[in-house]
């Protein structure tokens, strides 16, 4: 699963990936369209329920920053 938001020349993308202990691992990355500076961090979720409640708090985070969800 891929998500990404847009806003103005700014990016976040949020990518769920199964990790080597049995769990799930949200990778979010961002930063400019213009340039190739950006960073990234990996939340270590240990069920579905903690992945759920990560990426509430991203999507309402990027909501309050005016990022809009992209297809």
């Amino acid at each position: 699963m891929l998500q990404t938001w847009l806003k103005e020349d700014r990016f976040y993308n949020v990518q769920l990936q199964t990790n080597l202990f049995g769990g799930i691992s949200v990778f979010c990355s961002w930063g400019s369209i213009d340039s190739k500076q950006g960073s990234c961090k990996i939340i270590y979720c240990d069920n579905e329920q903690d992945v759920d409640n990560a990426l509430q708090v991203i999507k309402k985070r990027r909501k309050a920053r005016g990022y809009r969800l992209t297809e």
